[in-house]
């Protein structure tokens, strides 16, 4: 999901999960990240992306923070 509150600037919130029904010996694994990001519009096929993401549940799994950055190029 994402809002441009200006021409040239998104600004997005991401959300990731992930189930898996494991084995007997590693069990349930499940986690939800979140990952909030802005992107600059350089021009009208590129873009650059600098954010974060964050594990904010999780069972059985690790917990995670650290940053993220992105190119984009519009075809």
């Amino acid at each position: 999901m994402g809002l441009r509150p200006w021409p040239r600037f998104l600004v997005m919130l991401q959300s990731f999960t992930s189930i898996v029904n494991g084995s007997l010996q590693f069990g349930h694994v499940s986690w939800t990240k979140l990952q909030p990001s802005l992107v600059y519009d350089i021009a009208p096929q590129w873009s650059v992306q600098i954010g974060g993401f964050i594990t904010v549940a999780g069972i059985n799994a690790g917990r995670e923070l650290g940053p993220t950055a992105g190119v984009w190029y519009r075809f």
